[in-house]
């Protein structure tokens, strides 16, 4: 802490589950930070000012994951989905045009290692 705010590495811990490891700066997370949410969803990347910013990788729940660029806390740019599971083939066509994303689909069983090996 620096003039009540938080600065510097430390770690979060929210009421409703969720947690920041990572750095803060002028009370806002900066830098290079991981969130755990509350519903089992990691992020582990760059923040700025309190938003994902830059290069991440998100950890679904369900297994899936994304790696790629995000700006003002959004997906943004060039970015890789491993899909666990796909229920709609056209959707994650549309998707992939619209949002200019690359899927990759992994079919259930593979080992977590396998798939971070991927990345």
């Amino acid at each position: 802490m620096k003039n009540d705010k938080k600065e510097g590495k430390g770690i979060f811990y929210y009421n409703i589950g969720s947690i920041y490891k990572g750095y803060f700066k002028n009370n806002l997370y900066e830098g290079k930070g991981l969130y755990y949410y509350e519903e089992g969803d990691i992020f582990e990347g760059h923040f700025k000012k309190g938003k994902k910013e830059g290069k991440g990788i998100y950890y679904y729940n369900n297994g899936d994951i994304y790696k790629g660029y995000y700006k003002d806390d959004e997906q943004n740019g060039k970015g890789k989905f491993f899909l666990v599971m796909v229920k709609d083939m056209k959707e994650i066509i549309k998707m992939d045009i619209l949002k200019e994303k690359e899927y990759i689909i992994i079919s259930i069983g593979i080992d977590m290692k396998e798939i971070l090996k991927m990345i």
